[in-house]
């Protein structure tokens, strides 16, 4: 499953969930209604949503819950890593979008040994400072040209 495709089951399970909300019951079944408290424009945004949600086949449906479920068992620190990772994907340029895709492409056929060793490398190039950073760029274009 690409990013794209986590973004949408994420939103699509948060939805969902803020539909069962306003329906008046809980996960432990008790009432909890709260369609009054909501504005103008979020029912309105529900209303849509609740029309999308009830056009969908029951296996997509299911895959949302699914999804909706395993981002509620997540620990704290991933679930804020990975709602990290969606706001810095809708802030990529489509260009940028096109390339991640395509390196995650290319990273799934690598065999074990050219995996490990991009690992390393990228651990490394965590470690070093900015300044070192900034050499290390200007020597890879100066090489590209």
């Amino acid at each position: 499953m690409n990013r794209r495709e986590v973004l949408q089951k994420f939103m699509e399970a948060a939805t969902l969930q803020a539909l069962l909300l306003l329906v008046g019951k809980n996960a432990l079944g008790q009432d909890q209604s709260r369609w009054d408290e909501l504005s103008d424009s979020q029912k309105a945004m529900v209303k849509e949503r609740w029309e999308k949600l009830k056009s969908m086949s029951s296996e997509k449906r299911k895959k949302i819950i699914a999804a909706y479920r395993r981002f509620r068992e997540m620990s704290p620190q991933r679930r804020k890593r990975l709602r990290r990772n969606i706001g810095r994907w809708k802030r990529m340029k489509p260009e940028q979008r096109r390339r991640l895709r395509l390196n995650r492409r290319r990273y799934r056929d690598y065999n074990d040994r050219q995996k490990t060793r991009l690992q390393r490398r990228y651990q490394q190039w965590q470690r070093l400072n900015p300044a070192q950073r900034r050499r290390l760029r200007q020597r890879i274009r100066d090489r590209r040209q």
